[in-house]
């Protein structure tokens, strides 16, 4: 993916930044915090949903996110997955109990 990267930071204290990255036919956003409890920085990308990633520095989470991004965009090509905008989950489709295998280890 050809890519151009502008970054912005929000005006007052560093709370977030937002990355833009532009390809040939779309414009994907990404959304960069502090992470509040373990430091470091989380990132996502809002055209996305679920391409979220972090990592220690800044520079890492960038590259973590790019990364992600890829492989999110190569799935989406192997199965002819449009790429829409992050949407709020509707609360009637929501399961209200998740049962999740667990193994302990020995």
């Amino acid at each position: 993916m050809n890519a151009r990267l502008f970054l912005t930071q929000t005006a007052g204290a560093w709370k977030q930044t937002i990355m833009t990255i532009r390809s040939a036919d779309q414009v994907y956003t990404i959304r960069i915090e502090p992470a509040e409890i373990d430091g470091g920085y989380i990132a996502e990308v809002l055209e996305l949903p679920g391409c979220v990633s972090q990592g220690d520095s800044l520079d890492e989470t960038v590259d973590n996110i790019l990364d992600a991004m890829i492989l999110v965009l190569e799935v989406q090509s192997g199965q002819h997955l449009s790429v829409g905008r992050h949407e709020q989950p509707d609360a009637d489709r929501l399961p209200t109990e998740l049962s999740v295998p667990v193994r302990v280890a020995a």
